[in-house]
Formats: C-alpha cells, sequence, structure tokens
C-alpha cells in the first residue's frame, strides 16, 4: 500500500501528527528485526508486540517507524495481525 507524502498536501501532516500521537498514547509498540538505509529510503521489517488495542493500519505502522513523519511517504505491507514491512521515502 502506497501512503502518500504530507509534504504533497498540507492537510496530511496534521493528521499524520495527530494519529502519531494517538498511537504513543495507546502505547502501540513494534519491533523492527530489519532497518535497511539505502539512498532515498529506510526499510523496516518486524512485528507488533502490542497493538494497544486497536486495528492498526498500514499508515499506522509507517507512521511508528518513522516517527509520526512520512513527509514524503512510504510503502508497505502489513497482514493486519503481526508482520509488517515498511519503505520510508526519505527525499
Amino acid at each position: 500500500m502506497k501512503i502518500k507524502g504530507w509534504v504533497y498536501e498540507d492537510a496530511n501532516q496534521n493528521e499524520y501528527e495527530a494519529r502519531y500521537k494517538f498511537l504513543k498514547e495507546k502505547n502501540v509498540y513494534i519491533y523492527s528485526e530489519s532497518v535497511q538505509t539505502n539512498y532515498g529510503r529506510k526499510t523496516y521489517s518486524g512485528v507488533v508486540i502490542d497493538d494497544g488495542g486497536l486495528e492498526l493500519s498500514t499508515l499506522d505502522i509507517g507512521l511508528i517507524c518513522d516517527s509520526g513523519n512520512l513527509c514524503f511517504g512510504g510503502t508497505g505491507n502489513f497482514d493486519g495481525k503481526r508482520n509488517f514491512n515498511f519503505t520510508v521515502y526519505t527525499d
């Protein structure tokens, strides 16, 4: 699933910040088993340790991986339960 970065739509920045704050308040916790850094991107692979009682989305996983930013967006896969891969675009 492709996630559009907020740099392309001003409204998304506030939405992304609010959602990330909410996820932190719910104590959502992920574990990145692998982090690969390449030019223009950073790829995370891992598992959800605690979903905070929420039904998480791929966007949620991306926000957690990028500490609430996702300025340039990203793309990822999340099975809706535990396993994820997410690539954050860094420029």
